[in-house]
């Protein structure tokens, strides 16, 4: 399911079930994910609710955090800084040189969980935590630097399908969401284990 249908489509999206859902107070959603992502949003009934958690990711103080399988044996942590454009008819993000004109400033930094394997191929499990949100820049930036998200097609991690398990999405998934209640201010978490299609 899109995070948003588009325009004159009526195919159903997260945004509109939620409109169903929320009988005409739901105001729109705060966090996205790319289609083949799974995990954790956030949407917003509320103006001022809306307003609030939106500034709270351009000061970058809501954290978000995801998890993902990669090809290779990364280094235990790195961060990673790029500037990244966009390909529209590909519909795929691109490395650009810095300060590159219609480019936007990524920052990610992620740690190693643990190692495995794909048949005779090593995967990496990692834990990412993003400074910025730009159009598929995890999945863009991993693969630039050598390490394509499993199953990513677009971006160079597609692999055949291997003993039982055969991904027919990119191996990634919003783990941990973390910010400041818009009322309370209270500090509230939210996490999602892996799928079960996963758990490798």
């Amino acid at each position: 399911m899109p995070s948003q249908a588009k325009p004159q489509s009526s195919s159903v999206s997260v945004e509109s079930w939620l409109e169903g859902q929320s009988k005409n107070s739901f105001k729109g959603l705060v966090h996205r994910l790319d289609q083949v992502v799974s995990g954790l949003m956030i949407a917003a009934k509320e103006s001022m609710i809306a307003a609030s958690l939106t500034q709270q990711l351009r000061s970058k103080t809501l954290e978000r955090q995801y998890l993902c399988w990669v090809l290779g044996s990364t280094p235990a942590t790195h961060r990673l800084e790029h500037w990244l454009g966009r390909n529209r008819k590909l519909k795929m993000a691109t490395i650009e040189p810095k300060n590159s004109p219609k480019s936007q400033h990524a920052l990610l930094e992620y740690r190693k969980i643990k190692t495995s394997h794909w048949g005779k191929k090593e995967i990496s499990l990692l834990e990412v935590r993003l400074e910025t949100g730009r159009y598929h820049q995890i999945r863009c930036q991993l693969a630039h630097v050598g390490f394509p998200v499993l199953g990513d097609r677009k971006y160079g991690g597609d692999l055949k399908k291997h003993g039982r398990f055969s991904l027919g999405r990119p191996a990634l998934h919003s783990a941990l969401l973390r910010l400041q209640h818009p009322v309370t201010h209270e500090t509230l978490e939210f996490q999602s284990n892996l799928p079960d299609a996963l758990d490798l």
